[in-house]
């Protein structure tokens, strides 16, 4: 099948024309059905490639639905939206105080003076937050899906005559945005706000391109649905709803009430372990889930203002209690590291040393069976690698570490570390999350190679050298990548770490 260029879709969007486009590399991606027909007149592959074709298509007209309600919509959105329905209206006002502290974190004002400064706003709507905060930046490229949409913010521009803001139509998740190539690498603030983190299925590309986008330093602001919300608990039964927008997680699904009409769109609402992926390429500066009471009660309640103050100073005092993650949004601060990556001192090292290697770009992974999966590899071609924490005392304000390197189907027990090391089994722990960070590098992608610790000591498992493949695929220090060497070099470069012999997992992580 022919690629599709994003300006033929751009263009046919600009003539109302509603495009779902599906290539051979979506299908082929890993996919959870919703549900299965089998036609026994097909055979179990042409089921399998039926089911995939129909279930992705059944998501795109989720997102199509999407795309007609917001051009319906579009007309009375301003209206609509943050007056008639209590806790949206909280949860926007939310939205917009956390976007006015990252403009103040950012320290803004200062830095216009002598910065050419960008902000990229990801599914704009009507423009609500790029107006907001044009003033701060020189540049702001904001784009929707909808059409309606963006006619309407380019009136309201040419209205308040903004001449920063750049408003074009796009589909952030199936094409290049407009400006793209010249803003990545530059910009300073990201917004994908009002649950357009929910919207996108393919949450760690997502990430992967604020990323890109992003200077060191920059800041995203992300929101998603909650699949954890109270009212999907709760259920609550009347129909004089406080909120815009229901969601229902196992389906994927958000229902959404626009006077008379109602539009069942695709949502993949928050899941926790997407902390981990967010946290795998930022830093979480704040997580918030709002609103949670006012979200269950309904909206005709909220007629009486002291009903307004007391239920949402209550939903304020829930915001502090990290137990209490129940609202119907979640908003995500979070700040790309300014400091030198576990990547980048992975790539310098092995320049320094003149190695030659390639990189394979692929989907986000977090363990040693997803890079089995989307590389396609045998356990013997993997080399992971494992860090301990050993011991009490610290050594130039850090932690002293041990860091073992095994083929993927193996693992190495602390009892070993700690026999290699003459000192109690107790003293030898798994590093965490966090001090596996401050080496700069994240879970499903520490190196081999390329730390800065002093106080460390090296161990590799001695099946490496009796191995005969003729390459090794290891962590690059970036979840998106995989270092592939040959295993001459490999094993040059770990040459003085201690051998040991590692012991066969049951069943391969």
């Amino acid at each position: 099948m022919r690629e599709v260029s994003s300006q033929a879709i751009s263009l046919l969007k600009s003539h109302d024309v509603h495009v779902v486009f599906l290539d051979g590399r979506t299908l082929g991606q890993g996919h959870v059905l919703s549900s299965f027909v089998f036609d026994n007149k097909l055979t179990e592959v042409h089921n399998l490639q039926v089911n995939l074709v129909c279930d992705e298509i059944v998501k795109r007209l989720k997102k199509l639905f999407h795309t007609v309600l917001s051009d319906i919509a579009a007309p009375v959105y301003d209206k609509l939206y943050g007056s008639t329905k209590f806790a949206t209206e909280l949860a926007m006002r939310k939205e917009e105080g956390l976007v006015d502290q990252i403009m103040s974190d950012l320290d803004l004002e200062r830095r216009q003076s002598t910065q050419q400064l960008i902000a990229v706003d990801v599914g704009t709507g009507t423009g609500r937050h790029a107006f907001r905060i044009s003033k701060y930046f020189s540049r702001v490229y904001a784009f929707d899906f909808s059409t309606h949409m963006i006619r309407v913010a380019k009136e309201k521009k040419v209205a308040c005559d903004d001449r920063r803001i750049a408003f074009s139509v796009a589909d952030f998740e199936y094409e290049e945005v407009d400006g793209e190539s010249d803003f990545a690498g530059k910009v300073d603030f990201v917004c994908a706000s009002f649950g357009m983190g929910s919207f996108v299925e393919d949450t760690p590309r997502m990430l992967r391109r604020f990323h890109e986008w992003l200077k060191p330093g920059g800041a995203v602001l992300l929101s998603f649905y909650n699949s954890n919300t109270i009212v999907e608990s709760m259920k609550p039964n009347w129909r004089d709803t406080s909120l815009a927008a229901h969601i229902d997680a196992d389906r994927q699904t958000a229902q959404v009430a626009l006077e008379d009409m109602t539009f069942y769109i695709f949502c993949k609402p928050y899941q926790p372990q997407m902390k981990e992926q967010i946290s795998g390429l930022f830093e979480i500066r704040s997580m918030i889930s709002y609103p949670c009471i006012t979200a269950i009660l309904p909206n005709s309640m909220f007629d009486l203002k002291n009903a307004k103050d007391y239920f949402s100073h209550l939903d304020e005092l829930l915001i502090r209690d990290d137990s209490y993650f129940y609202g119907h949004y979640v908003l995500v601060y979070a700040v790309k590291r300014a400091d030198a990556s576990g990547y980048e001192r992975v790539r310098s090292f092995l320049a320094s040393r003149q190695i030659a290697c390639e990189t394979l770009r692929h989907a986000a992974v977090f363990r040693i069976r997803d890079v089995r999966r989307v590389l396609n590899l045998k356990d013997g071609q993997m080399a992971k690698t494992v860090i301990f924490s050993v011991g009490k005392q610290k050594q130039d304000g850090m932690p002293r570490v041990a860091i073992a390197v095994v083929p993927g189907d193996k693992e190495v027990a602390k009892e070993e570390i700690a026999r290699e090391l003459g000192m109690s089994k107790n003293l030898v722990n798994l590093a965490t999350h966090e001090q596996i960070k401050t080496m700069g590098f994240v879970l499903g992608a520490v190196s081999p190679f390329g730390f800065e610790q002093h106080n460390a000591n090296y161990f590799i498992d001695e099946a490496f050298e009796e191995s005969s493949e003729d390459y090794v695929y290891m962590g690059s220090g970036d979840n998106f990548q995989t270092l592939k060497l040959r295993k001459s070099d490999f094993l040059e470069l770990t040459k003085t770490y201690t051998r040991l012999r590692a012991q066969r997992l049951r069943s391969p992580d």
